[in-house]
């Protein structure tokens, strides 16, 4: 398998973990699974839209406007899901 399809694959493990986490209401575990990312993957655009979430769920809203400033600004189509998620209503700039 190549190194980048295999990337792809512990990236969606790495964020279908964190949902999960999520959907029991264990936002700190949700937000140390994202963290175990590997750093070359942190600019993911998927990852940065669920550490968004996670960091609005967690009251840390400062960090969830940069981190979707930085998405909006790396993934330009990006944008319309970040207006559309109603758990992102808190930090709308």
């Amino acid at each position: 398998m190549p190194k980048a399809v295999y990337a792809d694959l512990a990236a969606q493990r790495i964020i279908q973990a964190a949902e999960g986490w999520l959907a029991l209401g264990a936002t700190q575990a949700a937000w140390e699974e994202l963290s175990s990312v590997d750093a070359a993957y942190q600019m993911n655009p998927a990852i940065l839209y669920w550490q968004a979430q996670i960091l609005v769920a967690l009251g840390r809203l400062g960090e969830a406007k940069a981190v979707v400033r930085r998405l909006a600004g790396l993934a330009p189509t990006w944008r319309l899901a970040l207006l559309d998620d109603p758990a992102l209503e808190p930090i709308r700039l």
